[in-house]
């Protein structure tokens, strides 16, 4: 006999084959018990009811390496029976459902066949014509043990069946319904590529094995395969422990049969084998109680890696958000710099054109300057001489009016003795005016002086000056008046 752990710290018990001891019949019973003449084996090793599924060691659904393919063209088609529920004629039956499309269990009851259909712990999702992607996962379930599917990752296959944009959601669900325990592969691809942080044209496709059940039947399948059968191990050590007492009395009712010796070698064998047994059964017991906290621990590092994962994936997302805005912001700002930029440069280039011609117009201004300058300058020594001119002329006149004073202080002095000649001439022609035509005389014009008078005219020429004067009409003369003066002369001259 042979004791060899299998997988998953899993002991298998390999049994040779069953030894026959002859032995001649016994005659009566010791002590109400028949002594078996055969020692049957022991028996085989404890049998699960059910096989551990493929790709889930211990009920436990693995990371299985994800399958990329270019397009959903290139995925492989399943091949293989998918279990349907027909109804009594034959077609398809629906699986009706009440408020939501799963209950707590991930279970439906059937009521064509009155069997129960389980999911894998998926909500689906479909918009208006478009692909049916992952809405949310049931925590516990078969494709939260998986660890790969996301939430909006969109289903392409359900085993063999290719699912488009076209496919109703209800088909779908009938599709991956089925009985718990068994599995069904799930084809999906994930826009972004295999992180989602690509471009949304970028696919990253991959496969999925999954058990259908509830949380609870997953749960059961796990400890299935995690703890052996401690019940068939009890039962055999008791059933030795039985054929051992028995073995015991034989040898009490019969110490001097021969055959006696190879029953004690027997027994002996089934000793060493029950504690075998037994210790066996402790290393299973404490293989189970170290499997279920490196369960526990593998659970917890797992929920911790999701949190993890989580908290990375927020921050990321926290931090593509914040790129995006940023950039924004670098593109508006940059966009708004260029216009500025240009508008500036616009109005450099009219600043530059306005200053040409300002400069122009300033240099024309300076060229006036230049010549008005040049024309004040000759104007100013013109003024200059004008000015001396004028200075001279004023001192001419000056002296001219000088001159004139003395002139008409002479004059006033002479006017009156003028006048006394005057009137006594003027009296003696008019006495005489026969005696006044025998004189042969010409008064003179009043001469014209142009210019300053350097010198006052003598008093002949002033009283020539006067007689023209008065005949030329210049000076009007009253005849009474003269008669007056004529008449005061006389009397002057009579006294």
């Amino acid at each position: 006999m042979s004791i060899s752990p299998g997988p998953m710290m899993q002991p298998t018990v390999a049994v040779s084959p069953p030894i026959q001891v002859a032995v001649p019949p016994v005659q009566g019973t010791v002590f109400g018990v028949v002594p078996n003449p055969t020692i049957a084996a022991a028996p085989p090793a404890p049998r699960l009811a059910i096989p551990p599924p493929q790709g889930f060691p211990g009920g436990i659904p693995v990371q299985q390496a994800p399958t990329y393919y270019p397009s959903t063209k290139d995925a492989p088609k399943r091949s293989g029976p998918r279990e349907t529920v027909l109804n009594q004629h034959g077609q398809v039956a629906r699986l009706t459902t009440i408020g939501a499309p799963l209950n707590e269990k991930l279970e439906v009851y059937d009521v064509s066949t009155g069997e129960t259909q389980a999911g894998v712990g998926i909500f689906f999702q479909q918009e208006a014509s478009s692909w049916i992607y992952v809405a949310s996962i049931v925590p516990g379930s078969s494709a939260d043990r998986c660890g790969l599917i996301r939430g909006d990752d969109e289903l392409i296959q359900v085993d063999s069946v290719k699912v488009t944009a076209q496919e109703s959601l209800a088909d779908v669900r009938m599709l991956i319904l089925g009985r718990p325990g068994s599995f069904v592969s799930l084809s999906f691809r994930r826009a972004g590529g295999q992180y989602g942080q690509g471009p949304r044209t970028d696919y990253y496709y991959y496969d999925v094995e999954l058990m259908r059940g509830s949380v609870e039947f997953i749960r059961m399948q796990q400890d299935a395969m995690l703890r052996p059968d401690y019940t068939q191990y009890e039962l055999e050590i008791g059933r030795l422990r039985d054929e051992i007492d028995a073995l015991r009395h034989q040898q009490d009712a019969i110490p001097d049969d021969p055959r006696v010796a190879p029953l004690e070698d027997e027994l002996k064998s089934r000793m060493e084998d029950l504690r075998r047994f037994e210790k066996m059964l402790v290393r299973s017991q404490e293989r189970s109680k170290e499997a279920e906290r490196a369960q526990a621990e593998a659970r917890e590092s797992l929920n911790r890696l999701k949190e993890e994962n989580e908290k990375l994936v927020a921050r990321e997302e926290e931090h593509t958000r914040v790129y995006d805005e940023l950039n924004k912001r670098f593109t508006d700002q940059s966009t708004s710099l260029q216009q500025m930029n240009k508008q500036m440069l616009q109005e450099i280039d009219a600043e530059r054109t306005l200053r040409s011609s300002v400069e122009a117009q300033l240099s024309d201004v300076s060229s006036e300057i230049s010549k008005l300058q040049a024309e004040a300058a000759a104007l100013k020594g013109k003024h200059i001489d004008q000015r001396a001119r004028l200075r001279q002329g004023h001192a001419t006149i000056r002296e001219a009016l000088q001159a004139q004073e003395q002139q008409l202080a002479t004059l006033a002095d002479v006017i009156p003795a003028l006048d006394m000649v005057h009137s006594s001439l003027i009296s003696s022609i008019a006495l005489d005016p026969i005696r006044l035509q025998t004189y042969d005389f010409s008064i003179p014009k009043t001469p014209r002086f142009a210019g300053a008078l350097s010198q006052p005219p003598p008093l002949s020429a002033s009283i020539h000056s006067l007689r023209g004067a008065i005949d030329y009409g210049e000076i009007k003369v009253d005849p009474q008046v003269i008669e007056q003066r004529i008449q005061s002369t006389k009397v002057q001259e009579d006294v």
